[in-house]
């Protein structure tokens, strides 16, 4: 039994070294990654995007309008309803 605490507070320890190790990381991302870091990778990716075949590009300030969803919706309505 008494193998099996130390062995059990030996994984508390670890699990709690694990987890200030994670914490120290996710602090470090926290003040590293800005609304200026995150337009530059948007870019990056629309970048990437536009060099693929396979593209349709949608302004992401646009998904939340109700236009866009509406456009959306009734396309895919016609598509259902050119299956039937």
């Amino acid at each position: 039994m008494e193998r099996d605490l130390e062995r059990e507070k030996m994984n508390r320890a670890i699990a709690r070294e694990k987890a200030m190790g994670q914490k120290e990381v996710n602090d470090l991302l926290a003040k590293s990654v800005t609304d200026k870091y995150l337009a530059y990778r948007t870019l990056e990716v629309l970048d990437r995007m536009a060099e693929s075949e396979n593209k349709v590009f949608v302004p992401v300030e646009a998904l939340g309008s109700i236009g866009l969803q509406q456009a959306v919706f009734s396309d895919q309505v016609k598509q259902v309803a050119r299956k039937r």
